[in-house]
C-alpha cells in the first residue's frame, strides 16, 4: 500500500485522512498537543463544563462574488457553542 503524509489535523487533513484510508498508509503530522486545529473541545474547571470552539475565516480577496464593501478585507470570529 502507497503511502501518504497528511500536514495538519485540522477539518481538511482529518477529512483527507478518513476519505483516503483504504487506499493509502496515512501518517498525520500535527504540532499541537490535540487533533482538530481550530476546532477542539476545551473544558472549565471552575464552571465544570465542557465547551467546542471553532474558527472561521472569510477573506474578501479570495472571494470575488462577495456583496461586502471592499474596505472589509478580512472577517473572523470564533464560535463557541455550550
Amino acid at each position: 500500500m502507497k503511502k501518504l503524509i497528511i500536514i495538519g489535523s485540522g477539518i481538511s487533513g482529518l477529512a483527507s485522512a478518513y476519505f483516503l484510508r483504504n487506499k493509502f498508509k496515512i501518517t498525520i503530522f500535527e504540532k499541537n498537543k490535540y487533533l482538530g486545529g481550530h476546532t477542539h473541545t476545551h473544558f472549565f474547571d471552575k464552571e465544570r463544563i465542557y465547551y467546542d470552539s471553532g474558527f472561521i475565516v472569510f477573506n474578501n480577496k479570495d472571494r470575488k462574488s462577495t456583496r461586502l464593501n471592499s474596505s472589509h478585507r478580512c472577517i473572523s470570529y470564533a464560535v463557541f457553542c455550550l
